[in-house]
């Protein structure tokens, strides 16, 4: 486990840490990299460190195309994974959604797309579909059906919280 306590703007690790990567990754070593606020305190730093050693699998599961992770997303899946452990209902009805979604063809296309679209592809339809291999129109038509069976947009908020939170917990279950 490599920990880097970098005390540099910003800008200055988003243009070294692609280089550090890429390095690692010519080496053949698995990595996973944290961008932490940079006010953080001694005991912040440890308890992040605490938060993503009992998390990285899970992390790896929710975010499967995402190499560097931000504190955020390891606290969602703390608290979506602790949600699925101890079978409390998400704030939207998650089974419910996730039947609605699945038994709408028969299959689990537009819940995979709704995962792919939230949780790797930041809301970007192109990225969503070059990470499922599809044509952005199939994406786009995919998103026309969900909108319709949930009854309304996919970034509406706060329902959009809700959608990330089932997107998160679906991926956790069907692993």
């Amino acid at each position: 486990m490599l920990v880097i306590l970098a005390d540099r703007k910003r800008e200055l690790i988003d243009g070294d840490l692609p280089a550090l990567l890429e390095l690692l990754e010519k080496d053949g070593i698995k990595y996973n990299a944290v961008i932490c606020n940079p006010t953080l305190t001694a005991r912040m730093v440890k308890e992040s460190y605490w938060l993503l050693q009992h998390n990285i699998e899970a992390v790896r599961i929710v975010f499967p195309y995402k190499r560097v992770f931000n504190i955020g997303e390891i606290d969602f899946v703390d608290r979506i994974r602790r949600t699925n452990e101890t079978d409390k209902a998400p704030s939207f009805v998650y089974k419910d959604v996730c039947e609605l979604l699945i038994d709408n063809r028969n299959d689990s296309d537009l819940i995979d797309t709704l995962a792919t679209l939230l949780l790797d592809a930041d809301m970007n339809v192109a990225r969503a579909a070059d990470i499922m291999k599809f044509h952005k129109s199939t994406i786009k038509y995919r998103i026309k059906c969900i909108e319709e069976i949930i009854g309304h947009r996919i970034n509406k908020m706060p329902e959009l919280n809700d959608l990330y939170e089932i997107a998160g917990l679906y991926r956790l279950d069907k692993h």
